[in-house]
C-alpha cells in the first residue's frame, strides 16, 4: 500500500513526483528517493509472488533501516 502511494499516487498518496519532492525537502538526494519508492513498491510484489525474494527482502530491510536511523531514532523507537 505504501509503495503504491509513493509510486502511483493511489490511496491518497503523493505520487512519484510528490514523493521525490518531499524527500528532497528533507535533504535526501533524488536517486535515493526513487530507490526507496521502488524498493517498497516492487519489493512488496516480489515478496508476495516469491520472485527474487532475497533481493526484495534486502531492499525492504535497507529501506526500513534508513527510516529507523534517520527519522525514528531522534524521537525514540515508538
Amino acid at each position: 500500500m505504501h509503495g503504491a502511494q509513493k509510486v502511483m499516487g493511489l490511496y491518497g498518496g503523493p505520487g512519484l513526483n510528490g514523493w521525490v519532492g518531499y524527500m528532497g525537502s528533507m535533504g535526501v538526494p533524488a536517486p535515493m528517493a526513487y530507490l526507496a519508492a521502488f524498493a517498497e513498491f516492487l519489493g512488496a510484489w516480489g515478496m508476495a509472488f516469491g520472485f527474487l525474494t532475497r533481493i526484495a527482502a534486502f531492499g525492504l530491510a535497507a529501506n526500513m533501516a534508513v527510516a529507523t536511523f534517520s527519522v525514528h531514532m531522534k524521537n525514540g523507537f515508538f
